[in-house]
């Protein structure tokens, strides 16, 4: 004899139910309202941006995750690029969001993963092989190219240690002098 199962007995496992609970996790966990404070504001645009880069979901459906319209996650995708540069706060709840949705995504391997180049009707192996070719001299290139920036950094920040000894020793001995002078007077 078969077995029957009701339909509120089957828990379908849908992108969007994955997205909904991983953003009740996040914000019990970092005490996020839905007031629209700065700290509400982080944590809510770095997972909308995260959920629209790795998911498959629509902006309206992410913004329904949020009590929200699509607009909003327009406008957090919108500014994403602004925030990582100058927002400290906002690149390191990203990172850390981002790596909950993708965690969350690959459990239930939904994780919406984009290869240039490739459809589904070039799914052969020579085609997949070129196309990760040119996606690893991609990654090649960009950690030479990060490699380069590291270098350039560090040699300006010891430029900098230099040129703040050198302010130091000069503000020691402007004052050691303003001192002399204050005990002729």
């Amino acid at each position: 004899m078969r077995k029957s199962y009701r339909i509120d007995e089957i828990d379908i496992i849908t992108e969007s139910k994955v997205m909904h609970n991983t953003w009740k996790r996040i914000s019990v966990e970092n005490a996020v309202t839905s007031s629209r404070a700065r700290h509400n504001i982080r944590y809510r645009h770095a997972t909308m941006v995260a959920m629209r880069t790795h998911g498959s979901l629509s902006l309206s459906t992410i913004g329904q995750i949020f009590g929200r319209d699509h607009a909003t996650v327009l406008h957090a995708v919108k500014c994403h690029e602004a925030n990582i540069r100058f927002d400290k706060a906002y690149k390191a709840i990203f990172y850390t969001v981002e790596k909950f949705v993708k965690d969350a995504l690959d459990a239930y391997d939904l994780r919406h993963i984009d290869i240039p180049g490739l459809s589904d009707k070039e799914m052969n192996y020579e085609n997949v092989v070129r196309v990760y070719k040119a996606h690893i001299n991609t990654l090649e290139e960009t950690i030479v190219k990060v490699t380069t920036e590291s270098k350039d950094f560090e040699h300006r920040y010891h430029h900098m240690i230099k040129q703040f000894k050198i302010i130091n020793d000069e503000n020691t001995r402007l004052r050691n002098k303003l001192n002399s002078y204050k005990q002729y007077t």
